[in-house]
């Protein structure tokens, strides 16, 4: 057991012991390795325990290549058929379901603690193993099947994570496997199920349960943590039902409700918002009432954020944070900007406001209110609502700032649109 290993455990020792494992594991097909018993099942699900709680003590952080042992062969194939049993509609016990579950968190334990990934990819990335995997979670987006089991939701949850931060580590956003994966992820996300999951959320929730964690907190990551070559593509295929569903969301938490929530929401809200400030800015100009609903978030920024809560605070900082950048790439285009500027003249000042630590000491916030700010107000306006040296000397802050990036950026904003921006208050 991992629990009793010591400083002298070696990847030699280690193997050793996944040795005798295999050894009092009896498997009834060699070439689909189905296993013989039940209880050849618990044994592999144990180990599968043991090494997503402790993946160090078997001394994966410094040899990955402990990967290549059979036993992960082993626990692998044997997902894939619990994973075809799942598919075929054919019984799956509880005892699969369970080593389903522990298999599906060693997976994505695995990946955080490796030193190399190429054994990793070599088991897990694999055809055999995506496909039957990409099928579930198609019938989750299709018809809702599964949705009330608990540990098929929290495998696929789980196999989604590890891939997440798998491509996050390898830069491999354009593997095909990988992009099978993604056009699944999207179904779900523009499925009626998770509308309806973001809507049932409750207000006093604290953690995710169930499907939720899946629908509105890993499939948003899976998304929006990719960055291959056909990210706007991807992102126009979800990008009209994401909108429809997001103008519902608001309606059902607008911001007095979003003073009295739990994190949940906001973390939900948080990965919604996060996936708009990638769609093409295009898109919105059939959403004006959407943009509108943003600058509601934004009037209400001082309430929401006298938050005493600390985690809670956080979470509305980073909510309106997203919301303002949100806001700010929408004024690129010069229709959805005049929108603003025609809809919400009495709200501009409030930018200016948000720019000074008067309101809040988040420094982002007061940047992108800055900017924003410089973005909207007309000329006719500027001297009559901004404190214009203040405010001089907070942008020639940020283009210094800017200036010595090495990416010419700052806090994401370029330093080209930081001059726009600028130019336009001149």
């Amino acid at each position: 057991m991992a629990s009793g290993r010591n400083e002298s455990v070696t990847a030699e020792s280690v193997c050793l012991e996944f040795d005798s494992i295999l050894k009092d594991i009896q498997v009834h097909d060699a070439k689909t390795q189905v296993l013989e018993s039940n209880d050849s099942l618990t044994r592999l699900a144990e180990l599968a325990y043991e090494l997503g709680r402790s993946p160090s003590q078997y001394l994966i952080h410094v040899d990955a290549s402990i990967l290549n042992h059979d036993v992960f062969v082993l626990i692998r194939n044997t997902m894939i058929n619990v994973f075809n049993k799942i598919n075929n509609a054919s019984e799956v016990q509880e005892v699969e379901k369970k080593f389903l579950n522990e298999s599906s968190f060693m997976i994505s334990k695995l990946v955080d603690d490796m030193n190399t990934v190429e054994p990793f990819e070599k088991l897990f990335v694999q055809a055999s193993f995506i496909c039957p995997v990409q099928q579930c979670l198609d019938e989750v987006a299709g018809s809702g099947k599964h949705m009330l089991e608990y540990d098929i939701i929290f495998s696929i949850k789980c196999i989604l994570e590890a891939f997440t931060k798998f491509r996050t580590k390898t830069n491999s956003h354009d593997n095909s496997l990988l992009l099978l994966l993604l056009d699944s992820v999207v179904q779900c996300i523009c499925a009626t199920y998770y509308l309806k999951t973001f809507q049932n959320l409750k207000f006093d929730a604290t953690q995710f349960h169930k499907e939720e964690d899946l629908f509105l907190n890993v499939c948003p990551k899976y998304i929006r943590g990719y960055n291959g070559k056909n990210r706007k593509e991807k992102m126009n295929q979800l990008s009209e039902t994401i909108l429809n569903h997001s103008l519902q969301l608001l309606n059902t938490f607008p911001p007095s409700e979003i003073q009295r929530c739990q994190t949940v929401i906001l973390e939900s809200l948080i990965e919604l918002l996060s996936i708009l400030v990638i769609v093409p800015i295009e898109n919105f100009l059939k959403f004006e009432r959407l943009i509108s609903h943003l600058m509601l978030f934004i009037k209400d920024t001082e309430s929401l954020l006298m938050e005493t809560d600390s985690i809670k605070k956080s979470r509305k900082e980073e909510f309106i944070l997203l919301t303002m950048t949100l806001v700010y790439n929408i004024t690129a285009n010069i229709k959805l900007r005049g929108y603003i500027q025609q809809q919400h003249k009495d709200d501009i000042e409030l930018f200016e406001k948000l720019s000074s630590t008067k309101v809040t000491e988040n420094h982002q916030i007061q940047f992108i209110a800055s900017i924003l700010f410089c973005q909207l107000v007309s000329h006719d306006d500027i001297e009559k609502i901004a404190d214009v040296k203040r405010m001089t000397n907070t942008l020639i802050t940020y283009l210094v700032m800017s200036e010595l990036d090495p990416l010419k950026s700052y806090y994401g904003i370029p330093l080209e649109r930081l001059l726009t921006a600028v130019k336009g208050t001149l």
